[in-house]
């Protein structure tokens, strides 16, 4: 487990894609029975961390803009517990469909803009 969550943290440090986006793939192939629950508590962390490194090293290496990081933190704070609770109120298969669904569907529109700016 240490090894997924090493792997898709040096990825998405690199890429700059976010948590998520990587650990959760990454960890429903190495255990494709894991709860949703597990892993959503597990990238919660995970997120948080690296939104903190990245705050703090722009504020110390570069300019932050106030006017848009602190309605962002807001909203993503609201997001995050309506997030918890609905995740409270989902069974598992409900859980991993969505997330898939929505992983399948970032995959999607990543996948369209670089084919775009590749024409």
């Amino acid at each position: 487990e240490m090894s997924i969550g090493l792997g898709a943290s040096a990825l998405s440090s690199i890429t700059g894609t976010g948590g998520p986006l990587l650990l959760f793939p990454m960890w429903m192939l190495w255990e494709p029975q894991v709860e949703m629950k597990k892993l959503v508590g597990i990238s919660v962390p995970f997120s948080a961390t690296m939104a903190t490194v990245s705050g703090i090293s722009a504020l110390t290496f570069g300019c932050v803009d106030m006017g848009l990081a602190l309605p962002m933190m807001l909203l993503s704070t609201g997001c995050g517990l309506g997030g918890g609770a609905l995740m409270e109120r989902m069974g598992d298969s409900s859980l991993r469909l969505g997330i898939g669904v929505l992983l399948v569907l970032i995959g999607v529109v990543l996948a369209a803009r670089t084919v775009a700016e590749m024409i």
